[in-house]
């Protein structure tokens, strides 16, 4: 299993790149680093082709990869489905780059619940679906964009992919529920 850290998004809604945003003298990317880092996953950071340069510079020592220019895929699913091309054999966890507050343990029991599991994916649930704090496996991705070649794929919604996916959700504890905020907006931030 890897760790993928989403970071190509348009950041539309911010109006800037949430992964350079700073919070604690961290990048938002370097705190997703550092979750993976801290459960021991190799991780990437997952980029548009827009991106290159200017991430290349400010992160040296990080991976990346870049969405696949070939795929006509929207939002958050370009950059999982680029990952899985990258490394087809891979299980891989999702994170977005907004979920500052997400903690390490979190990460953890969601990885050890998916390890006893035959899942194509897995994700937490709450009042709604956790898609970008969650396990997709190489087989689901592997059917998922065999969907999309196939012309079956009509829609990128990533709780959607999970449903189709059949995947096994696991709930989100009360005292959780602050972790999975997502930092999407300035209005969010100034909360």
């Amino acid at each position: 299993m890897i760790g993928i850290l989403l970071c190509g998004g348009l950041s539309s809604r911010m109006g800037e790149d949430k992964g350079l945003r700073v919070r604690n003298k961290m990048t938002w990317t370097e705190i997703g680093l550092k979750n993976f880092s801290d459960i021991k996953l190799r991780s990437w950071v997952s980029i548009n082709g827009n991106q290159i340069q200017l991430y290349s510079s400010r992160f040296p020592k990080v991976n990346f990869v870049v969405d696949d220019s070939n795929l006509n895929i929207k939002g958050p699913l370009h950059g999982l489905s680029s990952a899985h091309i990258a490394f087809p054999e891979e299980d891989i966890l999702l994170l977005a780059c907004d979920l500052i507050d997400m903690q390490p343990y979190i990460l953890n029991k969601l990885v050890a619940e998916f390890d006893y599991t035959d899942a194509k994916a897995m994700a937490f649930k709450g009042e709604h679906i956790e898609p970008l704090c969650a396990i997709y496996s190489s087989a689901g991705l592997k059917k998922n964009l065999n969907d999309y070649y196939a012309g079956e794929l009509k829609q990128f919604n990533m709780s959607r992919v999970l449903d189709r996916l059949g995947a096994t959700y696991l709930p989100i504890a009360e005292e959780w529920k602050k972790y999975f905020i997502n930092y999407n907006s300035p209005d969010i931030i100034s909360l």
